[in-house]
């Protein structure tokens, strides 16, 4: 009797999970030759010095090591020494602060470590891709808020595309666990008409984190001249999401 292999299915938490957004959207511009805009493809190396500082780092015998595995101790000294004004308190680097591989990394860990099944995480829409697959593991349920354009100005443009504050409100239950928070909003990279809302309804609620996703807090331009007139028109990113009294 010949017994053939079969793959064990995959677990019921990953039913929701289909092709990923970044897979099907390079793909999509190799198909039909067009520029990607959504993911980084840098043409270009890195200047000399940098080169040769990186060579030197890793011709260090410690630099060969495992290190910290919450981040290397002079890496997290120096982001403590960063953000501690934005929050107006002083970060401890070796208790307060931890280092990711990228976005997905942080934010994957941010939502494991906090979110049981059953509870809920308040985004608005549309959101980073990965928030919806953390939560699907997690057990955890997305209740998404979205944006809208205001009916009676050019949809066009980022500051036409409104947060409703009744509709942000119903979001909060005694479920909610996290708030997540991307700033700028992607895509529509502004936080004018949102940022008022969101630090009213904070101020309301308690007992929840909110985990903002800076994008580019910190940004050094180096663009062609028609790129730079068109984004020169974009509104400058913050440093940092609402900070109300008693948050920390």
């Amino acid at each position: 009797m010949k017994v053939e292999a079969t793959v064990p299915p995959p677990a019921d938490r990953l039913k929701n999970f289909g092709v990923n957004l970044w897979v099907e959207f390079s793909s999509l511009a190799v198909e039909h030759q067009a520029t990607n805009i959504g993911q980084g493809f840098p043409d270009f190396v890195p200047p000399d010095f940098l080169q040769e500082e990186v060579k030197k780092a890793v011709a260090l015998p410690s630099a060969n090591w495992y290190t910290r595995s919450m981040g290397h101790p002079r890496l997290v000294k120096e982001l403590a020494a960063e953000f501690s004004p934005l929050f107006n308190r002083e970060i401890d680097p070796m208790k307060e602060v931890m280092t990711a591989v990228g976005a997905y990394e942080a934010i994957y860990a941010a939502i494991t470590a906090f979110i049981n099944e059953g509870d809920e995480a308040v985004v608005i829409e549309p959101h980073f891709d990965c928030y919806a697959g953390d939560m699907d593991l997690c057990g955890g349920k997305l209740v998404r808020v979205p944006l809208r354009p205001s009916s009676k100005e050019d949809a066009t443009l980022a500051r036409n595309w409104t947060l409703n504050e009744e509709e942000f409100e119903a979001a909060f239950t005694d479920r909610t666990k996290i708030l997540l928070l991307t700033t700028p909003h992607n895509p529509v990279v502004s936080t004018s008409s949102t940022q008022p809302i969101v630090s009213q309804v904070m101020a309301h609620h308690h007992n929840f984190l909110s985990a903002p996703h800076h994008l580019h807090p910190h940004q050094v331009e180096i663009t062609p001249s028609w790129l730079h007139q068109l984004t020169s028109q974009l509104p400058p990113p913050p440093n940092t999401a609402p900070i109300l009294s008693g948050m920390w």
